[in-house]
């Protein structure tokens, strides 16, 4: 299909499931499909990552190749994949105002802009969402700086809107907060839910 088509198949399976960006898709290759796993075709498939409003990267599974001129009006082969954070067992849990708040022991593979933080979020389903700059701020005091969960020193998007065009971000090399971050900018994302 192409590649618009593409891009909502795969949300519409709901749950959390998406186009794979460029490099997962090289990393199925290599790891999957290179050793007789997947079921893939050789065949040119679509990634979500976008070149321009007319182009997307693809990875032929043919041999491995990969090219950033694909025409989005033409028909790729497709594959979803989703993101589990509770596959990854032994999740964090801090607490914020008395309450249990769970973090996913793995942030989401690549940075990404406020909307698809958002998105890619509240996707995955069963209370999963972008945590509040209030709660990115205890991961930091309560976990992070205590050398708990599995963080990377960087900026992280907070679900906490500003207006319009900007949202808060909070920085977990050293608890930094700022509110001056443009929405299509992109940061880190990690996800959380508060626990019964």
């Amino acid at each position: 299909m192409k590649w618009d088509d593409a891009m909502n198949a795969c949300r519409s399976l709901g749950g959390g499931w998406r186009l794979p960006t460029k490099e997962e898709l090289k990393g199925m290759y290599e790891f999957l499909h290179r050793k007789g796993k997947g079921n893939f075709q050789n065949a040119w498939y679509w990634s979500s990552s976008q070149v321009d409003s007319g182009n997307a990267w693809g990875v032929d599974f043919g041999n491995g190749g990969h090219n950033s001129h694909l025409g989005m009006s033409n028909g790729y082969q497709v594959r979803a994949v989703q993101y589990l954070p509770s596959a990854f067992g032994g999740n964090e849990i801090f607490t914020i105002d008395g309450k249990p708040i769970e973090v996913a022991k793995k942030d989401f593979p690549k940075p990404m802009n406020w909307d698809d933080a958002m998105s890619a979020c509240e996707g995955l389903g069963n209370g999963w969402r972008l945590p509040t700059k209030e709660e990115l701020n205890e991961m930091y005091k309560q976990l992070h700086r205590k050398g708990k969960g599995y963080f990377q020193n960087t900026w992280y998007w907070s679900s906490s809107q500003v207006n319009s065009g900007n949202a808060w971000g909070v920085d977990l090399r050293n608890g930094g907060v700022n509110f001056h971050f443009g929405m299509s900018n992109v940061y880190q994302v990690c996800a959380v839910r508060t626990l019964p």
